[in-house]
């Protein structure tokens, strides 16, 4: 193998390596948002179901 072909070849890898470390960096950062969405999806939804509760105990009370 030529030094030439050798020295392409460890720079693909290197290129490689590389796009599957932006790839993991990435996909951290998508999951981090998708949590945080949720979360905040679940905070809506306690929300809804307290203020539902309240306004059923509240009819109850009449």
């Amino acid at each position: 193998m030529t030094l030439k072909k050798k020295s392409k070849e460890l720079q693909a890898k290197a290129k490689e390596a590389e796009t599957c470390v932006l790839i993991a960096e990435r996909e951290a950062v998508v999951a981090t948002k998708e949590q945080d969405f949720f979360d905040r999806v679940q905070e809506l939804k306690d929300t809804a179901v307290a203020a539902i509760a309240e306004a059923r105990r509240k009819e109850l009370e009449i």
